[in-house]
């Protein structure tokens, strides 16, 4: 009460123009509220939505064929940088890199539960998805020699040797079906956020590793170069992910 009354105090004493604005901006912002709604059939809608565990981005489309039904195409991706990384410890140092990146589509069915609230819809549904991903890592070690190499008179120096190297390439190609929970709450007309909660419950995966190694001795470099490896292996997968969305629909 005390603090309704402080607010009303504030509101009166402001010059006529600040009240004007407030009480313009409280009308729109009421009369948005009031006019929130869900979709219905024959609507469209398009999200956009970001992953709070990874780097992962969001673009849906959906379609309402039904009140409480929805066709929905996703396409999703995301690209993990890393800034090379340099570390030395007794004499020896190891530089190394890292780079990922990963994209997908998928395609499914929603349902929507449809209550009394206009502005809040929950829902649930399934899509089949398939996606590729590709990382590559890469380390090189050196060592610093305990005597000092002079490149001249006055210029001792520790020469360092490189040692080895390492690259490696994997590659993986991924088609399975993600079950998920959600919900939309629609602050206007035609805007909503909600969340999203799903897993990549099963998938069957392809994945093909490339690595070479390097290592340089007194004699020269010996190389070792493992062949492609390709695997095909099934995935079970309850590990979630949880995402936020931003919703617009239209007719």
């Amino acid at each position: 009460v005390i603090e309704l009354i402080q607010f009303t105090n504030l509101i009166i004493n402001q010059p006529i123009i600040m009240k004007s604005k407030i009480f313009i901006s409280a009308l729109l912002l009421s009369a948005g509220a009031a006019l929130a709604q869900k979709p219905v059939k024959g609507d469209r809608q398009l999200a956009v939505g970001a992953n709070l565990t990874s780097s992962f981005a969001t673009i849906t489309y959906k379609k309402y064929v039904k009140d409480n039904m929805v066709n929905r195409v996703r396409i999703y991706g995301s690209l993990d940088y890393t800034l090379p990384d340099t570390e030395e410890k007794n004499g020896r140092k190891v530089e190394s890199n890292r780079n990922a990146f990963s994209f997908g589509l998928s395609a499914g069915k929603q349902k929507t539960f449809l209550l009394e609230n206009e502005k809040f819809e929950p829902f649930v549904g399934i899509d089949c998805f398939v996606s590729y991903s590709q990382l590559d890592m890469s380390t090189k070690t050196s060592i610093t020699d305990s005597a000092k190499y002079y490149e001249s008179i006055n210029s001792p120096v520790f020469r360092q040797t490189t040692i080895g190297e390492s690259i490696n390439n994997n590659q993986a190609f991924n088609i399975g079906f993600s079950p998920y929970v959600g919900f939309n709450y629609y602050l206007t007309q035609n805007f909503a956020l909600g969340a999203e909660v799903g897993t990549s419950l099963f998938s069957v995966e392809y994945r093909k590793n490339d690595s070479v190694q390097k290592i340089y001795n007194n004699s020269g470099i010996s190389t070792s170069e493992n062949l492609p490896k390709d695997n095909i292996s099934t995935r079970l997968s309850l590990n979630p992910y949880y995402q936020i969305t931003a919703s617009f629909w239209f007719n």
